[in-house]
């Protein structure tokens, strides 16, 4: 299920309005009474709607249906099979809720969330293939040592990410265009660039992968699971600490650790290491 302009259902607040004026014409002046796509509040404010939508269903339908979310898109999934859709429908009538109609489909065996197909049998995520051959063909341009985009090349970063959402064994292929995005002068946003030898080997990774039919992942629970609970937090101002069950260890920062550009980001990355290291060491 999908929900209808989301953002545009959306009021905006009177303190807002001034900063969503925009000038059509020397004089002429459009004030939109509603949030826009882009505008830096309006997820936020979409958030707290789609959350209390969720809510609603899931307590009118108490134990009998469980939703997911991600942004203005809902997947259903019914515990009880005698649950319809038009049930769920009919339980946020009260509430004016905006569903696209167009977007609504009976319950499934295999449903389309985020753009991949469940197949929640078999346990199995699976990219349609014209989403798969689409994304490859944005990836072969990068192949190749010619100058691109900025526009283009965060394209396909927002492509791929979308992809390596669930394929997560391809998440480490992103690290130089990520940078190579990074990189771009934000006083030159215009200015193409070489495609990097590192970029250019990812992209050949992605296009040798996407080639892959059916491109599909598994969701099932692993075979074997850590039996404890592990916990990783970094703080610029003392260090980083590790708890794994009931033991912990922490370890604080040496002067100048902080050179070099490391911040915080840094910091939660040796973190996780650690938790990793330690995991493996328990």
């Amino acid at each position: 299920m999908d929900a209808e302009e989301a953002f545009r259902a959306c009021p905006a607040h009177k303190s807002q309005l001034p900063g969503i004026v925009v000038m059509i014409e020397e004089g002429v002046f459009y004030l939109d009474f509603f949030l826009g796509f882009g505008l830096a509040s309006a997820t936020g404010v979409w958030g707290m709607v789609g959350d209390c939508a969720k809510a609603i269903i899931e307590a009118k339908l108490r134990r009998r249906v469980r939703v997911l979310k991600w942004v203005d898109d809902f997947l259903i999934l019914r515990l009880d099979p005698t649950v319809t859709i038009d049930d769920v429908v009919r339980e946020m009538s009260e509430t004016g809720f905006p569903w696209n109609h167009a977007k609504t489909v009976d319950f499934s065996a295999t449903p389309k969330y985020i753009g991949w197909i469940f197949n929640i049998r078999d346990r199995k995520a699976i990219l349609p293939r014209d989403k798969a051959e689409k994304y490859s063909e944005r990836a072969k341009p990068f192949m190749l040592d010619e100058r691109r985009s900025l526009t283009d090349s965060m394209q396909l970063l927002g492509s791929l990410q979308h992809v390596a959402y669930v394929a997560r064994d391809l998440r480490p292929h992103l690290s130089a265009l990520s940078a190579f995005v990074a990189g771009w002068e934000q006083s030159n946003p215009f200015q193409n660039r070489y495609v990097k030898p590192d970029v250019r080997a990812e992209a050949t990774k992605w296009v040798n992968e996407l080639s892959h039919i059916p491109f599909v992942r598994s969701f099932a629970p692993p075979a074997g699971r850590f039996p404890e609970t592990v916990w990783v937090d970094a703080s610029s101002e003392w260090g980083i600490g590790v708890m794994i069950g009931e033991k912990w260890s922490a370890w604080k920062w040496m002067p100048g650790w902080d050179a070099d550009s490391r911040g915080i980001g840094w910091a939660e990355a040796v973190a996780l290491e650690f938790g990793m290291l330690a995991a493996l060491a328990y």
